[in-house]
């Protein structure tokens, strides 16, 4: 699988497939029809809000990630790349021997605090801005609406909350949640 690499940030390489960036498109023409429908933005300006907010999701996926790798260097473990594999992106890291539990668990809680956090600063906003009823509400302020709604749901629900649901992903890797709940077990079973 062709990766195409957007560069080195903050020590990390970021990577994306193919597949990453047909599901940014697809989401992008998701969020374009949704913002016709639930803010009533004119075409033009839907098919910008749907760019925005594949933009929008893409850089709240990063700094989920870019959470993990601040916790990894934090615990002396740290990571050497993001790779977008779809909407969503894995933490790699070097070969590394057996480590404990705790540093595992650590690295784990690095990235959904992040977009809890981004998420509680957007929902004011989308409220706020939010059109109700027949109002008259400028292009501009339901663009802004749509994108700080579409923002906070991403991030509270999606990468936040989202992520601490034990999961595994397809090609035998666990999200956020499965890995804690992995290393939480395996903590309590103690070392073999």
């Amino acid at each position: 699988m062709q990766r195409i690499s957007l560069g080195r940030m903050l020590g990390v390489q970021t990577t994306v497939g193919w597949a990453a960036l047909i599901s940014y498109l697809v989401v992008g023409l998701l969020a374009a029809w949704l913002s016709l429908w639930l803010v009533r933005l004119p075409l033009s300006w839907a098919l910008l809000a749907g760019l925005l907010s594949a933009l929008l999701f893409f850089v709240s996926e990063w700094l989920h990630q870019f959470g993990h790798a601040w916790a990894a260097r934090a615990v002396g473990h740290p990571m050497v790349g993001i790779h977008f594999f779809n909407v969503f992106s894995s933490s790699e890291y070097p070969a590394e021997p057996p480590l404990p539990p705790a540093t595992h668990v650590k690295r784990a809680l690095g990235g959904f605090w992040i977009n809890i956090l981004l998420g509680l600063l957007m929902l004011p906003v989308a409220l706020s801005l939010w059109p109700r009823g027949a109002e008259v509400v400028p292009n501009t302020a339901r663009l802004l609406a749509w994108l700080a709604g579409f923002g906070a749901f991403i991030n509270l629900i999606v990468l936040g909350l989202g992520a601490l649901l034990p999961l595994k992903i397809p090609g035998g890797g666990l999200n956020d949640g499965g890995t804690l709940l992995h290393y939480w077990r395996a903590g309590r079973q103690g070392p073999k």
